[in-house]
């Protein structure tokens, strides 16, 4: 099939229109193409985004304004000149949907009558932040630290520092800084691909003490499109260069986490030595912000 095709079935399945034969043809299609599977949550998620703006935006709105809008979104065929936020999916927009989060902000202006691009703006997106993200995100990664560190390093791919960095940017599809962190008395293990809920890819680099006693650093990197609110953990307020998060451990957590971000990337560190934490956060914030200086 067509990915135009495609396309509009699982448009039609998030629907809840899709008839007995499409939605096997469906079935099969994903069956045999299971990464196809997000464009199918993207695509419901971005109505629950729609919805909420609706409802907020537009209380007194006419009772056919949903279907117009609906109308909009399946016929707009508008050239866009740039991809939205944090929208990974560009050959899902290539295809009759490629406008699809500025269709929704221009019905809401042509039928409601409100200039809301600015209420919309890069919010609508694939991935709306949910409520305990941040948190699941935290829980995940301190889990696989333990393993790793379970292992002892075992489950590391990537032990040469230049190919880890070479392959990681390629997956993360986005520069990295390769961290020193010698005067924090850790050195690079390894690295490798991993899983962060709530994210696309990501990326584990591994560190261990200097003097080889017991004791791990674990950086989880990750895309930053907005979908972690650190503010569901505790605020790490004037004590590092950069806005940063713990989530302690808990029942839930099984390491203490610090979540920061640059903008681009989010950076989720899990220690061993809790004592070392600061330090090492520190050292890696340093270098970040003297990475992104000398950017040009």
């Amino acid at each position: 099939m067509s990915d135009r095709s495609i396309a509009e079935l699982i448009r039609l399945d998030c629907d809840g229109e899709l008839d007995p034969a499409q939605a096997e043809q469906l079935q099969r299609h994903l069956e045999a193409h299971p990464e196809d599977r997000t464009l199918v949550e993207s695509e419901r998620r971005l109505r629950e985004r729609v919805g909420v703006v609706m409802t907020a935006a537009c209380p007194s709105a006419p009772a056919d304004l949903a279907e117009r809008i609906r109308h909009r979104l399946e016929t707009d065929e508008g050239d866009v000149e740039a991809e939205p936020a944090g929208y990974a999916f560009a050959q899902w927009l290539r295809g009759p949907r490629r406008a699809n989060v500025y269709a929704v902000a221009a019905s809401l202006v042509l039928v409601a009558g409100a200039v809301l691009v600015g209420i919309l703006g890069p919010q609508i997106d694939d991935r709306p932040t949910r409520a305990g993200q941040a948190i699941e995100a935290a829980a995940s990664v301190a889990g696989e630290h333990v393993a790793t560190a379970g292992s002892d390093g075992a489950m590391i791919t990537y032990s040469s520092l230049g190919e880890a960095q070479r392959l990681m940017e390629d997956h993360l599809d986005a520069a990295l800084t390769v961290f020193d962190l010698g005067d924090a008395g850790y050195e690079f293990v390894g690295a490798m691909a991993c899983d962060v809920p709530h994210c696309e890819r990501g990326c584990h680099f591994l560190y261990r003490r200097q003097d080889r006693r017991p004791g791990l650093v674990s950086l989880h990197i990750v895309p930053d499109y907005g979908q972690f609110d650190l503010s569901e953990g505790q605020p790490l307020k004037g004590k590092l260069p950069l806005d940063s998060t713990l989530f302690p451990k808990d029942s839930g957590c099984a390491q203490d986490v610090i979540m920061f971000s640059d903008g681009k990337l989010v950076f989720l560190v899990v220690m061993c030595v809790s004592e070392d934490a600061m330090n090492v956060v520190w050292t890696m914030q340093g270098q970040l912000r003297h990475t992104n200086v000398d950017e040009p």
